[in-house]
């Protein structure tokens, strides 16, 4: 029996206890049962170890972790294995679709210089000071843009 529990300790594959701190919490019996089925054949332990370290380690600025309902999700991936995509992929090009980015004063300024570039006929001479404005405005040097609070630039 002692030969058993010393071989099993052993294992290359196992944590020495020195790198662990034993610590006892008590929890919702809801959260416990939770916590189970989450688990699924991987340990409480590791399950709650593994939560706990995906909160703490966001992946650096700009990450952000989501939540969602387990039938939005399903469809989420099942859509990206048929595109053979990341899943993460989908979900950013459906947000940017539901909430693109907001025109800038440069994009306007530019699409409207198009209109007037390109349509047929002889240029008014406002149009062709609108245009030679434009023109000037696009070539200027930005000031850099004001980061947000996560950490991503505009």
């Amino acid at each position: 029996m002692v030969d058993f529990f010393t071989d099993l300790v052993s294992c290359a594959d196992m944590a020495k206890q020195d790198d662990y701190v034993r610590y006892t919490i008590r929890v919702p019996a809801s959260l416990y049962s939770a916590l189970q089925g989450a688990a699924g054949e991987k340990s409480i332990n590791a399950e709650i170890i593994n939560r706990l370290q995906n909160s703490l380690h966001r992946g650096g600025a700009g990450s952000f972790s989501i939540w969602l309902p387990s039938d939005v999700l399903a469809r989420v991936l099942d859509q990206a294995e048929r595109r053979e995509e990341d899943p993460n992929v989908l979900i950013l090009e459906a947000i940017e679709k539901a909430y693109p980015p907001p025109p800038t004063l440069a994009g306007t300024l530019e699409a409207m210089a198009d209109k007037i570039a390109f349509r047929p006929g002889k240029r008014t001479e406002e149009e062709e000071t609108f245009l030679s404005y434009v023109e000037e405005y696009i070539r200027k040097p930005k000031a850099a843009a004001t980061p947000r609070p996560w950490g991503q630039k505009k």
